[in-house]
């Protein structure tokens, strides 16, 4: 049996609301803090992760996930994973290192919506959430071009220049990048 899931992202507050996942507890509170101080965002949950805690966002008023995919003592992907499971219908943001392409990649083809690299600007993190909590995908134009620059194409690894085909990841990151 599976709750209903009970998001609001049009609160009366105006603010997005985020359930954020780290295991770096320092992180995941001065991070918690700023974004609750920026006026935009309000952390309505912060835990490490752990699958079991997919569960706790079921009667909570959540408007997008925010999780840390870098540095982590749990696999972030197993995190990540039971999200898409238990609350199919919420947006994630992975919040990863610019240098680690490899998991930004991963986490959007697991169903993260949007990806911050961790040398954004805070305001550039905070679009980001408001961008999902509108369901506009989004990633952030540093990680976002770099992804492009790397993303294998069908066939040969190169783009085909007979038909013009790209990767599924190439063309979610294509139509992301309007709405920066």
């Amino acid at each position: 049996m599976t709750a209903k899931m009970t998001s609001n992202p049009g609160n009366s507050d105006g603010k997005v609301r985020v359930a954020y996942f780290d295991d770096q507890l320092l992180f995941r509170e001065a991070l918690a803090s700023v974004l609750d101080e920026s006026g935009a965002i309000t952390v309505v949950r912060s835990h490490g992760h752990s699958a079991r805690d997919a569960r706790l966002l079921l009667d909570a008023p959540v408007s997008v996930i925010l999780v840390s995919l870098d540095g982590q003592t749990n696999d972030p992907m197993v995190t990540l994973r039971e999200m898409r499971h238990v609350v199919p219908e919420l947006p994630l943001c992975a919040l990863v290192a610019v240098d680690r392409l490899d998991k930004a990649r991963e986490a959007l083809l697991a169903g993260c919506k949007g990806a911050v690299s961790t040398a954004a600007t805070l305001s550039m993190l905070i679009a980001a959430l408001e961008n999902l909590a509108r369901g506009q995908a989004f990633v952030d134009p540093t990680l976002g071009g770099r992804l492009l620059a790397r993303t294998p194409h069908r066939g040969s690894g190169v783009r085909d220049a007979k038909n013009g085909s790209e990767t599924d990841l190439a063309a979610n990151l294509r139509e992301m990048g309007k709405n920066l």
